[in-house]
């Protein structure tokens, strides 16, 4: 009796032996294959995400190429609007404080002139002029720079004596401007070609009309050396855009 008993006792914990690896085995290929599809679902989550993102890059450069089209068919037809008297100033900013003025010119010193101007409240940072032949080659040279600006437009009124060369003057300094590219940047710019066209406008109505800015115009460039400081080219926006405030459109 006593050797059956024990036979049956050794025969319940076997059986609960293998109950238990039983369970066990259960348990760990349920947490295996739990764990492979939350694994396949992560996987295939991130694959759409990288997808979905590289997607969004493609449309983002799309807008990006609409807005920029967009931008130019904008300025070409503002530029069909210019009169043929329109001077156009462009403005880089415009700040309370002359430091922040003075910081921001710092920044774009070497892309392009610029001058701070007060205009009795604010500094304003001009980056240079246009007429309305060369409008859109001043936008182009500008945002390759990535210079972001505002426009200014001046009207002249070309039945006052003097204005006519007035313009010729403001559209020589511009096409120079432009035609010396990065030149005009050095600490000297030969200035040789502004002077020369200046120089022709050798006109005399009398002391009428808008002769005596003519003649502060004409001076501030035939009175430089040929070979000019930047700063005094610079200085020449600032007597453009307190000569002609009147003349905002």
């Amino acid at each position: 009796m006593r050797y059956r008993r024990t036979i049956n006792r050794k025969n319940a914990r076997n059986g609960e032996l293998v109950k238990f690896v039983i369970s066990f085995v259960l348990v760990l290929s349920l947490s295996l294959f739990i764990s492979a599809n939350i694994a396949s679902l992560i996987y295939k989550s991130s694959t759409y995400e990288k997808l979905e993102i590289n997607f969004n890059n493609e449309d983002n450069k799309t807008i990006v190429k609409d807005s920029e089209k967009i931008g130019e068919e904008k300025m070409e037809n503002y530029s069909k609007t210019l009169l043929s008297n329109n001077i156009v100033l462009f403005q880089g900013g415009v700040f309370n404080d002359l430091d922040n003025a003075e910081e921001f010119k710092k920044k774009i010193d070497n892309k392009t002139l610029s001058s701070i101007v007060n205009d009795g409240k604010y500094e304003r940072v001009i980056l240079g002029i246009s007429y309305k032949d060369n409008f859109l080659d001043m936008v182009d040279f500008l945002k390759s720079n990535n210079i972001q600006f505002v426009k200014q437009v001046y009207k002249i009124p070309v039945n006052v004596e003097y204005n006519e060369e007035i313009l010729k003057i403001l559209e020589a300094f511009s096409d120079f401007i432009l035609e010396e590219g990065k030149n005009i940047l050095k600490d000297k710019v030969d200035i040789t070609k502004l002077k020369e066209v200046t120089s022709t406008l050798d006109v005399d109505y009398g002391k009428r009309g808008s002769y005596e800015l003519f003649n502060e115009l004409k001076e501030s460039i035939l009175d430089l050396e040929d070979s000019a400081e930047r700063e005094e080219l610079e200085s020449i926006f600032n007597l453009i855009y307190l000569s002609f405030a009147n003349y905002k459109s």
